[in-house]
């Protein structure tokens, strides 16, 4: 296997429903017509394609539906353990919901937790989420302070559009800074790489880093 980048990324799409509906979400019907594979065969074809993977991927990406309620998440968890040698830096996206229940098995192969939150406010975030998602600010401090303690960082990422204000962009960031979280991503709609009217109000903004995303390759800016 070649890649011609030098910083890859692994991104393994758990199978499973979401307890969300977000509107915009492009992996809400990831599952639709997909023929379930059994367990057992499932691990043993990612085991297969991890241990083949070449030496410049280090990193793997958890991502669903909703992951931590798929019913291969254990299984794909205990086996992402036992590569920790290979693979160092381990991503969960997830919504939160069962962050607190797993805490055993995302703890012993995660590194890095991203929850998707797209709203300050909580009860406008649940409407966003739609569904029978019921993550609960209270909910958030105490998966924080569980995951600090076992050494894991938790972040933030929001999806913005073209009604987004800049308004919104400083009072997340002022949430996620009295939340505790470590760092905040705010992502596009899925579907255009056109700035957005809220991207051109920081233009004039020092850019202190700029990459692509280890995981979706799109540019990447701290400012």
């Amino acid at each position: 296997m070649k890649t011609f980048n030098k910083d890859p990324n692994f991104s393994i799409v758990l199978p499973g429903g979401c307890n969300a509906a977000c509107s915009f979400c492009f992996n809400k019907d990831v599952n639709k017509g997909v023929k379930t594979i059994p367990i057992a065969d499932y691990i043993k074809s990612l085991d297969k394609t991890l241990k083949s993977l070449p030496e410049q991927f280090y990193q793997i990406s958890i991502t669903g539906g909703e992951p931590l309620l798929s019913p291969y998440v254990i299984p794909v968890l205990s086996l992402i353990s036992t590569m920790k040698d290979k693979f160092t830096n381990i991503i969960i996206t997830t919504n939160g919901t069962n962050l607190k229940g797993m805490i055993e098995y995302v703890s012993m192969a995660v590194d890095h937790i991203n929850i998707s939150r797209h709203h300050f406010d909580e009860k406008m975030n649940k409407d966003i989420f739609k569904g029978s998602y019921n993550v609960t600010d209270d909910d958030l401090i105490e998966i924080i302070d569980l995951y600090s303690k076992k050494g894991i960082d938790v972040s933030l990422n929001c999806v913005i559009n073209n009604t987004t204000e800049k308004k919104f962009i400083d009072n997340y960031i002022s949430y996620a800074q009295s939340m505790g979280f470590q760092a905040v991503r705010f992502r596009k709609e899925n579907g255009t790489l056109d700035k957005t009217p809220v991207e051109l109000e920081f233009a004039d903004y020092k850019i202190l880093w700029e990459g692509s995303c280890p995981v979706c390759r799109t540019t990447l800016q701290n400012i």
